[in-house]
């Protein structure tokens, strides 16, 4: 690749690779991965990250930035220790203000919580989407999922709020994305 195209480096090895035959063929009681084995929590973040970045612009989506929560101290026998800067991590803060809408935190979730054949915000992820929204001073903050699969097939792409959680000023949304069709 040109030097221009230097980031896309590892992802067209990747794809070379592909092609050559390294990666997962399943069978009738076995598995075998004769080259490497994707995380698939990480594809469905990176696919999330690239898909908002190329609809809204790179400089605009920030991934894994801390944003400063709290502190934290722990106690020994000489007393209190120094307090250190407790942060939390959203997978993505969305600078929306060229798109019309104001900062956008993106946690991408790819285990659903599928009860009763659909989506819910879980509990746990209230907590920790209030945690990003206070610390970042945010209000919107939304938790994206796949489509679960029994769902009808709709278009790639295509976004479908499931649920919304409201605490105060803050609003959650659970956002599942359609990605059957992607090959």
């Amino acid at each position: 690749l040109p030097s221009r195209s230097r980031s896309w480096q590892s992802t067209f090895d990747l794809a070379l690779d592909v092609l050559q035959g390294f990666g997962l063929t399943f069978e009738t009681g076995k598995a075998l991965a004769p080259g490497f084995v994707l995380n698939t929590w990480r594809v469905w973040e990176d696919l999330v990250t690239l898909s908002l970045r190329a609809s809204l612009g790179g400089q605009g989506v920030a991934a894994q930035k801390g944003i400063h929560l709290g502190h934290r101290q722990r106690q020994s026998h000489e007393g209190w220790g120094a307090r250190r800067s407790l942060e939390v991590t959203p997978d993505l803060r969305v600078d929306g203000s060229k798109a019309g809408f104001g900062d956008l935190l993106v946690d991408a979730k790819y285990k659903g919580r599928v009860a009763l054949g659909k989506q819910r915000i879980a509990e746990a992820d209230v907590y920790e989407a209030m945690a990003f929204a206070r610390a970042a001073k945010a209000r919107q903050v939304v938790l994206v999922h796949p489509k679960i699969a029994t769902a009808p097939l709709s278009q790639t792409g295509t976004a479908d709020v499931f649920e919304r959680v409201y605490v105060d000023e803050i609003q959650i949304w659970g956002v599942e994305i359609e990605t059957r069709g992607i090959s």
